[in-house]
């Protein structure tokens, strides 16, 4: 997990065919309540990421899913 920006933040994944369509299932059911989510998928070399990007006036919303990722990650 990272925060290139104040306004993205990346989760890395592990690797499935699976995880992949879950992350893709995740961002367009969020994308449906939330539309000020950009999400961006990208499968490569291997990898899995999943970036989600908010304007400005949202962060907050970045800022507590990326505590709630942590915490996921953390057990």
């Amino acid at each position: 997990m990272a925060r290139p920006e104040r306004v993205r933040l990346r989760l890395d994944l592990a690797f499935s065919p699976d995880n992949a369509a879950r992350a893709a299932d995740l961002a367009a059911r969020e994308n449906g309540c939330c539309s000020f989510f950009t999400f961006t998928l990208t499968v490569a070399g291997g990898s899995l990421a999943l970036e989600v990007t908010v304007p400005a006036e949202h962060v907050q919303v970045l800022d507590a899913l990326h505590a709630r990722a942590g915490t996921a990650a953390a057990l």
